[in-house]
């Protein structure tokens, strides 16, 4: 649970909450009489996607706004210990981007979040299995190639180690290339992609999209300028 955002809270006593459940997030049902102040909002979902997810947002925006909900205490909470609150972590990050008035603030809370969370799906699954250096698809070619030619992955590219990796760790945080999956990987069922962030759907058009998804080798704060210069023209 060390990994839970702050404004997501751990009830052990009852509290005065709205509840939104599931079921295609088509109503919103408030805990006790509309009278008694509401200190937080329970969640319960149990089909997760990205739609579904900004449904809920919407709806969420809608509760905060019209019960005055201190979200610096709780925003949402569990009450269980072993619930699945991956899905409350990215509507808080939702949530959090969107009270940034700032742009480029903005898209680097954004930019920042979603890399973060590749970063720990591909540490906690393994997925790339390096050894040595050698991840497990280039393993697979050390009876054909030169040892060197293997090495480091996805970052030897062009018969070159990327300029910008550094003890074995991106300089740049570069998140296209965080997307990219091999071959390999994508017939073992790896393939992320930005459209698999709901809050990359919320706030991102398509071009933008394809921006996260094509510019490898490319600095943060340069991706974040085309950002910037791509967005929509009335998506604050």
């Amino acid at each position: 649970m060390k990994n839970i955002n702050k404004k997501i809270g751990i009830a052990t006593k009852k509290l005065n909450y709205y509840e939104i459940n599931d079921d295609s997030i088509n109503y919103i049902k408030k805990d006790n009489t509309i009278d008694r102040k509401i200190n937080a909002i329970k969640v319960n979902i149990n089909n997760y996607n990205n739609q579904i997810l900004i449904k809920l947002y919407k709806h969420l925006i809608k509760a905060i706004n019209k019960f005055n909900i201190n979200t610096n205490k709780y925003l949402f909470y569990v009450n269980k210990i072993n619930n699945n609150i991956s899905y409350l972590n990215e509507l808080v990050a939702i949530y959090e981007a969107d009270n940034i008035s700032n742009i480029k603030e903005k898209y680097s809370y954004i930019y920042e979040y979603v890399s973060k969370e590749l970063d720990k799906r591909f540490s906690n699954y393994n997925i790339c299995d390096f050894k040595n250096n050698i991840c497990c698809r280039k393993r697979c070619l050390l009876d054909k190639f030169d040892i060197e030619t293997l090495k480091y992955g996805c970052c030897y590219t062009k018969g070159k180690v990327c300029k910008y990796l550094d003890k074995n760790h991106c300089t740049i945080n570069c998140l296209p290339c965080k997307f990219f999956t091999c071959n390999y990987l994508k017939k073992k069922g790896y393939n992320y992609k930005p459209s698999d962030f709901a809050i990359i759907n919320y706030f991102f058009n398509l071009k933008q999209k394809r921006l996260l998804s094509n510019l490898l080798f490319t600095d943060k704060e340069d991706i974040i300028d085309l950002l910037i210069k791509n967005k929509s023209r009335f998506i604050k």
